[in-house]
């Protein structure tokens, strides 16, 4: 799995890929594109997607405002009861809308358009814009999620392992520090030097556990 970014297949001046996908719609499709149980590799990719910093919103301002509430107005008729102080509901939507991100803004209209049947009250006009989410962020948030799946799947399989048989002292030193920690005594299948912090495995009672195995197959042939 390749970062697009790292192969030079971005234009570095409008932050697109050569199909003319933004950042984050690239991150987007590398995350979706990972399989079930992750590599290495991709565990790395990932953990360089989860760490980009997500893009700045921009904000509505009164001209873009503006025009999406003349929008509204031009396709929704508005109630008999809601046609007169115009000017005191056209402040009242300004106040409300004014800090909102332009996405949010342009959301919420296309989402009126399609399930409203008159012009949006107020009370439905933040109801609308609270029901949406940036999709900036959103290959950060899928890329944590999947580390975290990972890291728990390979936790769980070093503790079977670990339990099963005697892992070189080598292998152990390289584990990272998530894979070990979950582990420890009293509760796991390690143990960590108080002087130099290493980690290393609760050899005794692996060793008796293999040789139960060794024995028990021994005494019941049948049953390997």
């Amino acid at each position: 799995m390749h970062d697009h970014r790292q192969l030079g297949l971005v234009d570095q001046t409008t932050g697109t890929d050569i199909q003319g996908r933004s950042p984050e719609e690239v991150d987007l499709e590398v995350v979706r594109s990972m399989p079930d149980r992750l590599t290495d590799h991709q565990m790395e990719t990932l953990e360089r997607i989860a760490s980009r910093s997500v893009p700045t919103l921009t904000k509505t301002d009164d001209d873009h405002l503006a025009t999406h509430l003349q929008i509204l107005d031009a396709n929704l008729p508005r109630r008999k009861e809601d046609r007169g102080n115009g000017e005191l509901k056209a402040e009242a939507q300004f106040s409300v809308l004014r800090d909102m991100p332009r996405m949010q803004i342009e959301w919420m209209v296309g989402e009126a358009l399609v399930r409203l049947n008159w012009f949006p009250t107020i009370k439905q006009i933040i109801d609308l814009c609270d029901e949406w989410t940036s999709p900036l962020g959103r290959p950060g948030k899928i890329a944590d999620h999947r580390l975290e799946r990972e890291r728990t799947l390979r936790v769980e399989d070093m503790k079977r392992r670990l339990e099963r048989e005697v892992v070189p002292q080598e292998e152990i030193d390289s584990w990272p520090e998530w894979l070990c920690r979950p582990m420890l005594r009293p509760y796991g299948q390690l143990n960590r030097c108080a002087e130099c912090g290493s980690y290393a495995q609760r050899k005794r009672e692996a060793l008796d556990y293999q040789a139960f195995c060794e024995d028990f197959d021994k005494q019941h042939p049948e049953a390997a």
